[in-house]
């Protein structure tokens, strides 16, 4: 694909016109592997030092330096339309809700595996035009493997081929659930997750453990069958992994008690917190009354 030019960058960010898709997202995907080797820098196996911020939450010299070289990268590859970073100083958008075009960026989702040498870490880009998700890129820097979209399809992109990942099987009852979740999942928590998805059942989910937005990347393999969250988490956390999932025949819900409501807009609240959710590899476990 064509790298897109300055002209287009320009005007991507005044009228978004989605033909120029698919030239940016070979731009962006290029930077996701240069962040991927600057993340891979800094992991190992026997864990790093990490630092709390002021909400608690952890944070490493990787996530610094990959933020620091993304939120540049992506600034000057569209000019005039900003960067909106889970590492971003507080109030360093005050006008975020007139933003029509922008991007979401979590330069280093899984901080936690990523601090105590657990491979299930990812970076996050999406961009979001006027609420939706457009473009999304997650790459697995520990897997040297980085899945990207911009429309219909979802593309595996490892060691520079680009293939079309396959669409996640339906749903089979004969082997069960498969429900991701984190490993600081508590019982009560498994509990709480089967009465969301509708199960009395708890002995028929077969529980599969894994890091942060890593679970949508088990989604798009067909590892896994559902990631239902009820704990609150950030629009960067989400976005790449929504747009994934919807161009390969999943998606994510907001969730409510009346059940599954519509899938996350995003930038257009006060808060930049989401609400409950469920993720589908495949969107026929709507139909089956599972959830």
């Amino acid at each position: 694909m064509t790298p897109i030019s300055p002209s287009q960058a320009t005007k991507l960010a005044s009228v978004f016109d989605p033909t120029l898709l698919p030239a940016l997202l070979t731009q962006v995907v290029a930077l996701a592997e240069q962040s991927s080797a600057i993340a891979m820098q800094h992991f190992s196996c026997n864990g790093v030092a990490s630092s709390a911020k002021a909400d608690n939450s952890p944070v490493t010299a990787a996530d610094m330096q990959v933020h620091q070289y993304l939120a540049n990268a992506l600034a000057g590859l569209i000019p005039g339309i900003p960067v909106l970073s889970e590492e971003d100083t507080p109030n360093a958008h005050p006008q975020r809700l007139g933003y029509g075009v922008l991007w979401l960026l979590d330069p280093l989702d899984g901080t936690l595996e990523f601090s105590q040498g657990i491979a299930e870490f990812t970076i996050n880009i999406a961009l979001v035009v006027a609420g939706e998700v457009k473009l999304s890129v997650i790459a697995v820097p520990a897997q040297g493997c980085i899945y990207a979209s911009c429309g219909a399809g979802v593309y595996v992109i490892a060691q520079g081929q680009w293939q079309l990942c396959k669409q996640a099987p339906a749903y089979n009852p004969s082997q069960g659930l498969r429900v991701a979740v984190s490993r600081r999942t508590t019982p009560a928590e498994q509990a709480d997750y089967a009465r969301m998805l509708g199960l009395g059942n708890i002995d028929a989910i077969q529980w599969v453990q894994a890091g942060s937005a890593y679970k949508f990347i088990l989604l798009l393999r067909g590892e896994v069958d559902v990631y239902p969250r009820l704990q609150p988490c950030y629009e960067w956390d989400t976005a790449a992994g929504q747009g994934l999932l919807q161009a390969n025949g999943g998606g994510l819900w907001a969730y409510n008690q009346q059940g599954l409501a519509m899938p996350f807009a995003y930038n257009q609240r006060h808060s930049l917190l989401n609400g409950a959710f469920v993720a589908l590899g495949h969107a026929s476990l709507r139909q089956l009354c599972i959830v």
